[in-house]
């Protein structure tokens, strides 16, 4: 697993997304002061180190409010959290959020 801190971090993660388009990325947006995302991650945290395809990255929100913004903003796909996005080829392909997050995400 991976951590989104900076601006850079995304962008090259973006990048690495359209050069290998076969493994796709993701993007878990967690945020600390939210009881529901403690739980989403509690359910998938273990799923992450057994990920067959693509790199897991894991986002704080409220440590990297301008990385979280730009996610949305690049992707097109409106902040919430917990929030798992799925990206190929610099595209948001899936996204779940709040009570969705769980380990069917990946399946």
């Amino acid at each position: 697993m991976l951590e989104l801190k900076t601006e850079q971090d995304f962008l090259r993660a973006l990048d690495n997304s359209i050069t290998d388009n076969s493994n796709p990325i993701y993007i878990y947006k967690h945020s600390t002061r939210c009881p529901v995302s403690r739980w989403a991650w509690v359910d998938i945290k273990d799923k992450v180190p057994q990920l067959k395809d693509g790199t897991f990255f894991f986002l704080d929100v409220i440590a990297c409010r301008p990385v979280s913004n730009l996610v949305a903003e690049r992707l097109n796909v409106r902040h919430e959290s917990p929030q798992l996005l799925k990206i190929q080829n610099g595209v948001c392909v899936e996204h779940v959020s709040h009570e969705r997050v769980n380990t069917t995400f990946f399946d």
